[in-house]
């Protein structure tokens, strides 16, 4: 999805190797929030989402780049908030 501006730390970095889902929220017409899991690969400080270009979550980036994911476990949180998505 985009580039990071900081590395994350190892611990960031083991999980974000070993965990498969994390919550995407993107911002719908109205202003509110639209959040659903979504599997992921992170490589190379890039996020790597797929999803259909009719689905939500396609059609609201389109209209309002801003997006945060965060990592399902709740205790310790991992979450980033962009402004810039790429298409690739």
């Amino acid at each position: 999805m985009s580039d990071l501006v900081n590395e994350p730390g190892p611990a960031v970095r083991l999980r974000l190797a070993e965990e498969q889902n994390v919550w995407l929220c993107t911002v719908r017409s109205d202003g509110s929030a639209h959040v659903t899991p979504v599997w992921f690969v992170y490589q190379n400080s890039r996020w790597w989402i797929g999803s259909d270009h009719s689905s939500v979550k396609v059609r609201n980036i389109g209209k309002e780049p801003r997006v945060s994911l965060a990592l399902e476990d709740g205790r310790f949180p991992v979450v980033l908030q962009r402004r810039r998505i790429t298409d690739s």
